[in-house]
């Protein structure tokens, strides 16, 4: 007998070959340019972002490993400017008195 329907699972794979292609996107954009209030993404957000764009569910975690998977860092910034001024000897708010 010839099944000519698609094999148990093809959607989902396609789906998540979408998702993850729509990843590997918006890593590269501002979050504004997709509608995002933020300044940078985070693994978190790009997780919340992907299912609300492609309807595809994934933990942060899920996003951290792909990324890592092709060669992308998550980490958290190293500095703000207020904590560099205020490294600083001569930032005002580090006056005594």
């Amino acid at each position: 007998m010839l099944c000519l329907g698609a094999r148990p699972g093809a959607e989902r794979e396609r789906s998540r070959l979408r998702g993850r292609a729509e990843l590997l996107r918006v890593i590269e954009l501002d979050p504004h340019e997709v509608g995002q209030d933020m300044a940078n993404w985070t693994t978190e957000r790009l997780a919340q972002y992907l299912g609300q764009h492609t309807g595809i569910q994934v933990t942060q975690e899920t996003v951290r490993l792909y990324l890592h998977a092709h060669d992308y860092v998550c980490k958290r910034p190293t500095w703000t400017l207020r904590r560099k001024a205020e490294q600083k000897a001569e930032y005002v708010g580090n006056a005594c008195g």
